[in-house]
């Protein structure tokens, strides 16, 4: 027999009852008033919603019980993915989320709505700038960087409220000399950085949620995906801090170890080989 989520999403007519009652019960004839089905077919599937538990009848009509309420859950959150992926779903289609703590992927369709900025010649840095300009912008935000870009050190604010969280490819880099100037110190002498393992990369402001997933097959940065709303701003900050809770504080980096191994290419050069930005 099939679960009781299997045989209400197996009917148009039965989805539509569970989401109706939602917020408050409802007699027979207001939901055959609102219902695209003829009255046979309704009172038929109320019987059988009643009958799989899903639905209870009550002096002011029809009501879900525990299962059906738990039913409709799941229903609104299928469609609220289903909604989320078409918002630009070839974006999602070629891009990884290999990396990204579980729960947090469970929960990106929350986020809502977005647009995704590509780096389409002939503006072939435009994603990098929509996430650079952002963070240069915004207040006090969080930064996880898991590749070296030119030019977001300088619009990252060195100040004690702000915490950048870089893997240890670009704390390599940072750490690194440029003549006999520690790049450390030009970057982020006042900051908070952390060192962290990520191949995607997140900014966080009190506008706006910027995020960077590698592409697949090459795993380069790509495209930048930039959301405003409050959810999506409420999502980067809880993911920020779960991967704050869990880096290692910055230190020196042995020596001789310059050499970028992010996965796929996603980090860049080495330092030795090129000392210019990827991107």
């Amino acid at each position: 027999m099939d679960s009781v989520c299997q045989f209400v999403t197996a009917s148009s007519i039965r989805e539509d009852i569970v989401r109706l009652l939602a917020n408050q019960p409802q007699p027979t004839p207001k939901l055959i008033e609102k219902l695209d089905a003829c009255r046979s077919g309704v009172y038929k599937e109320l019987a059988n919603l009643k009958q799989r538990g899903a639905l209870a009848e009550a002096e002011d009509g029809w009501q879900l019980t525990a299962c059906g309420q738990l039913v409709t859950d799941t229903i609104a959150r299928r469609q609220a993915t289903e909604a989320f992926l078409d918002e630009d779903i070839e974006y999602w289609q070629h891009h990884d989320l290999e990396l990204l703590p579980d729960q947090f992927r469970r929960r990106l369709p929350d986020i809502r709505e977005y647009d995704v900025v590509r780096g389409d010649m002939p503006a072939a840095d435009k994603h990098v700038s929509a996430f650079v300009s952002r963070i240069e912008a915004g207040e006090e935000p969080d930064v996880l960087a898991p590749v070296f870009v030119r030019g977001l050190d300088d619009a990252i604010p060195d100040d004690p409220n702000t915490r950048v969280l870089v893997t240890s490819e670009v704390r390599d880099r940072l750490l690194g000399t440029v003549g006999s100037e520690p790049e450390r110190e030009r970057a982020f002498l006042n900051a908070q950085v952390r060192v962290v393992s990520a191949d995607f990369g997140l900014g966080r402001t009190a506008n706006s949620l910027c995020l960077v997933f590698p592409s697949r097959g090459d795993g380069e940065w790509r495209a930048t995906l930039v959301s405003e709303t409050n959810a999506a701003i409420q999502w980067g900050e809880e993911l920020f801090e779960a991967l704050w809770a869990d880096a290692d504080p910055i230190d020196e980096p042995e020596e001789d170890s310059f050499e970028l191994t992010g996965r796929r290419g996603m980090v860049g050069r080495t330092r030795s080989s090129d000392s210019r930005s990827p991107y």
